[in-house]
C-alpha cells in the first residue's frame, strides 16, 4: 500500500513539474524528491531522459 502511494506521489510530481519550467524550481523539486524517494533509479532515468 504504501509503495503504490509512493509512486502515484512519485507519478504526480513529475506531472506537475514537467508542466512547469525547467528552471532552478523544476530543478530544486526534482532533488526534493529524489532526496526522499525510495524509486531513486526511476526518477533519476526519467530525469536524463527529460534533459536530453
Amino acid at each position: 500500500m504504501f509503495q503504490r502511494t509512493n509512486q502515484k506521489l512519485i507519478q504526480q510530481t513529475l506531472y506537475n513539474t514537467r508542466m512547469e519550467s525547467r528552471g532552478a524550481d523544476g530543478i530544486l523539486k526534482y532533488k526534493e524528491l529524489l532526496d526522499q524517494s525510495e524509486e531513486k533509479v526511476i526518477v533519476r532515468y526519467y530525469i536524463d531522459e527529460t534533459l536530453k
